[in-house]
């Protein structure tokens, strides 16, 4: 399991009318995601965590198409091993990063839910 440190949240977003806050013209890379995608939800920009938008209504600086599209672009432009990671992110609590034999657990959210990321990923 990875730190935090280590952690690199990307936030996708697809909405057919206007977004409900500030964008911003984005200064933080996401590699493989369609270069007509330029704009952030504000918040995030200041936070440091990349985000990219996407719309089939027009909306500048979204890309034009489908969130499926733009997700299926960024999934094909990272590693294998990345895409079989998954982040969990939960407050109050710090994010953690699983991979492989690390277990997923339900916690109180999902009672009695239990799988390793590896049988997730599996077929």
């Amino acid at each position: 399991m990875r730190t935090r440190q280590e952690l690199a949240p990307l936030v996708l977003m697809g909405s057919e009318v206007p977004f409900p806050f500030g964008l911003v013209q984005s200064q933080l890379a996401v590699p493989g995601v369609n270069r007509a995608a330029t704009h952030a939800v504000g918040l995030l920009e200041l936070w440091g965590v990349p985000s990219r938008l996407a719309s089939n209504a027009g909306i500048a600086g979204a890309h034009r198409g489908y969130i499926t599209d733009l997700a299926r672009d960024w999934l094909e432009a990272i590693s294998a091993a990345e895409r079989r990671e998954v982040q969990v992110f939960r407050t109050p609590f710090a994010p953690r990063l699983l991979s492989g034999n690390d277990e997923l657990g339900g916690e109180d959210v999902l009672p009695g839910f239990s799988a390793s990321v590896a049988e997730l990923f599996a077929g």
